[in-house]
């Protein structure tokens, strides 16, 4: 398939894109430039770049962002950046864990929201297609757009309320959201 299909939307506004892949510390350029060199290949010089040590920087001048579960979604809350996070684990975890989880959501940044603000794919939600129609249909439409945005700004004012360091403050405000959701489901 052509990875380059869910940016060509004729309504987006987002015209020739540059995808950055900000590295995690435990994956290396080298583990990934052949990934990249086949993406490129693929898609008629698609402009993808690998950083390493960057990510916040990354996020911040994003337009868009696709991130992993966890404490990166609170990173481009942060930042301000609009995204869709995904979250794809070992299958027989999944299995085993997701029964006991009385969630309505995973992410960092929609638990400290206390709702779904950012659309969340997991485990078999997980693939390009359903990736590229989520980011697709975000940035085909303005209103959600700025909606989210604004919604990612609010979270962003919860985060910097009261004294305490920005992760403490995620770390309390993910309880909260935990335990209301786990009183509703009681």
């Amino acid at each position: 398939r052509n990875p380059q299909s869910a940016v060509r939307n004729p309504q987006s506004s987002i015209r020739n894109p540059q995808f950055v892949v900000p590295l995690a510390s435990t994956v290396r350029r080298r583990q990934v430039e052949p990934a990249i060199q086949q993406t490129r290949l693929e898609a008629n010089d698609l402009s993808v770049t690998a950083i390493e040590n960057d990510t916040y920087n990354a996020l911040t001048y994003a337009e868009f962002a696709i991130v992993a579960s966890g404490t990166a979604t609170v990173e481009a809350a942060l930042a301000g950046t609009p995204m869709v996070i995904i979250y794809r684990g070992s299958e027989l975890n999944w299995r085993l864990i997701r029964p006991l989880i009385q969630l309505d959501t995973f992410g960092m940044v929609n638990l400290i929201a206390g709702r779904r603000i950012v659309p969340e794919l997991m485990q078999r939600e997980v693939t390009g297609e359903r990736i590229a129609f989520e980011v697709t249909a975000i940035l085909s439409d303005p209103a959600r757009l700025s909606q989210m945005r604004k919604d990612l700004e609010r979270v962003r004012e919860l985060l910097g309320a009261g004294g305490s360091s920005g992760a403490t403050r995620a770390a309390h405000a993910v309880m909260e959201a935990i335990s209301a959701q786990h009183k509703r489901h009681s």
